[in-house]
């Protein structure tokens, strides 16, 4: 990164954008959504994560940044009545968003399996509540089975553990 764009005021350069946002919704020359503007600038603020975590191969930033970016495309499909908000689908839609992020993150490190791990469970745990709620599945039945199989997590995050101890181990070469 050149040391020039490290210089730049962003905090200056946020506050002008917002005044000047804020200016012309008060003056109606356009109006303004603040919640679709929230999450435009979390989908974007996720996609610089995401690409910088890539590029550092930094699984934090990759995690963070695929949370924010999908997060604020949820949040965009709600805004705009694409996906109905309520509870029952917004919370396993979170799951599946984390589920995808640590899928996101083990991409960079194949060897860690734990968040392979986390990832199938997140986006299996919300995929099946999600489906539930769009009828595709009884929703007392997937509780049930979630209530019931919730040990094959520990079961599954163990032989994870062991596997990435197993890589880390052996000799390169």
């Amino acid at each position: 990164m050149s040391t020039q764009l490290r210089k730049t005021p962003w905090v200056g350069v946020a506050l002008i954008v917002i005044g000047c946002t804020i200016l012309l919704a008060k003056t109606r020359v356009f109006d303004f959504h603040w919640m679709v503007f929230l999450y435009v600038l979390m989908g974007t603020f996720g996609v610089v994560k995401l690409s910088q975590g890539f590029v550092r191969r930094r699984k934090g930033s990759i995690f963070f940044g695929a949370f924010l970016f999908l997060t604020g495309v949820l949040g965009l499909l709600i805004e705009f009545d694409f996906v109905f908000a309520s509870s029952r689908v917004v919370i396993p839609s979170i799951f599946l968003i984390m589920g995808l992020a640590f899928l996101f993150s083990y991409s960079i490190a194949l060897r860690n399996f734990v968040h392979l791990t986390f990832g199938l469970f997140f986006v299996a745990l919300g995929g099946s509540f999600l489906l539930a709620e769009l009828s595709y599945f009884d929703r007392w039945e997937v509780r049930h089975a979630v209530r019931d199989y919730w040990p094959l997590l520990l079961i599954a995050l163990g032989v994870s553990v062991l596997l990435s101890k197993k890589k880390q181990k052996q000799p390169v070469g």
